[in-house]
């Protein structure tokens, strides 16, 4: 459905989507002479909406120790059913911390990766960690190949099959050349040059609903590469462009158009700003310009209500944790460290003689938070009751 969408209206931003009827839509999908519906059968990756809410949920994680990023972001993934690839000039075993506490799922992977020095952002309905420099650029490059390809000539038929999703899995040990080809020509396109792309061995990943342009646009940028439209079905892979953007108007809600300029110059002093006759014509990447929206009040920020996150159950939360003769309390502050509230009578577990401080030793992986208490808290003989994000210790009178 995507694909409709990007070839009815301009990219990279659209208010008119909608506006087109829905009979309009249903005929185009009944002219598809070629379906992914098989791709989508065979696949448990969320997509769309469904996609879309993960990100949206909070990212909680517990752990007492670092852990290599490419098995950790690969468990998360896992747990969700959604699309997290790590960019090749990543080193998969850099250590970062386990324990997380975000209001949103791609804000705590950002945060995840701001330890190491890479940045994230999301293609399609997979999240990409990588490189800053590379990464902040993607969407713009993927957004101006996406224009060229639509200004082109061409039936449009055979451009709404160029921009039909399909998700992308390799295996361990593949080749990029070779997946590079395949996935151009799975999209009836050829490489005029696959020698460019080296030789390398990749890691297992997958790419999520990704049309042509996202999947090779991903793949190629792993390399510093990017490609063009040759003549006809062929396409030729060629060096990236390190000055990369695009020019789009901005209108300031509140204040004149100078002091929106003031502020622009002082929070993006990279940027290009034009002013017009009543707006500002600005050059940036479509992160800039999304930053840039929400400073001069074109959009709203992402604010999640303060409430939910602490309202959120704990129900469906997994913990894994090793812990090696640490004071039990060290747990404790752990959990509240991750939104958790732990309350216990004070009085009742000096009268019982326990002693918080007392060290324990427990090792989990994947389990409730119900299961994790239980076993940390049986050898000081406390028992454990959890309602909503509360968990009450006590002692079995």
């Amino acid at each position: 459905m995507r694909a409709i969408y990007r070839l009815l209206c301009p990219f990279p931003s659209c208010d008119h989507r909608k506006q087109f009827g829905y009979g309009v839509i249903l005929l185009l999908i009944a002219s598809l002479s070629i379906s992914d519906a098989a791709d989508r059968s065979n696949r448990r990756l969320r997509t769309d909406a469904a996609f879309e809410e993960i990100l949206d949920q909070p990212l909680l994680s517990s752990s007492a120790r670092k852990r290599e990023i490419q098995p950790f972001l690969k468990q998360l993934a896992s747990e969700r059913d959604i699309s997290i690839l790590i960019d090749r000039r990543i080193d998969p075993h850099r250590q970062v911390s386990a324990t997380l506490r975000e209001d949103y799922f791609d804000e705590g992977i950002r945060k995840i990766a701001a330890e190491i020095g890479a940045e994230v952002t999301v293609i399609a309905d997979t999240i990409l960690v990588g490189p800053p420099d590379s990464i902040r650029k993607l969407r713009t490059r993927i957004a101006l190949l996406d224009d060229e390809f639509r200004a082109s000539e061409g039936p449009p038929l055979q451009k709404l099959q160029t921009l039909r999703e399909s998700t992308l899995v390799w295996d361990d040990f593949t080749t990029p050349r070779e997946l590079i080809q395949n996935v151009a020509s799975r999209y009836r396109f050829s490489i005029t040059n696959p020698e460019i792309i080296p030789h390398d061995l990749w890691r297992s990943g997958s790419i999520s609903d990704g049309d042509l342009i996202d999947q090779l646009t991903i793949l190629l940028s792993q390399f510093d590469l990017t490609f063009r439209w040759g003549n006809g079905s062929e396409i030729e892979i060629v060096p990236e462009d390190e000055q990369l953007g695009i020019w789009k108007d901005h209108r300031p809600r509140t204040g004149s158009l100078a002091g929106a300029i003031g502020l622009l110059e002082k929070s993006f002093p990279r940027l290009e700003v034009a002013r017009e006759e009543d707006h500002l014509s600005v050059f940036g990447t479509i992160e800039d310009h999304e930053q840039v929206a929400v400073m001069l009040g074109e959009r709203p920020p992402r604010v999640r209500p303060p409430s939910q996150l602490q309202n959120d159950s704990i129900d469906n939360q997994r913990f894994t944790l090793q812990m090696v003769r640490k004071p039990f309390r060290s747990l404790l502050q752990l959990l509240e460290q991750q939104g958790l509230e732990v309350v216990f009578d004070d009085n009742q577990l000096r009268e019982a003689g326990i002693n918080l401080n007392q060290k324990i030793s427990v090792t989990v992986e994947q389990v409730p938070a119900e299961e994790l208490m239980r076993q940390a808290s049986q050898p000081l003989g406390l028992q454990v009751r959890i309602d909503g994000r509360v968990i009450e210790l006590f002692v079995e009178e």
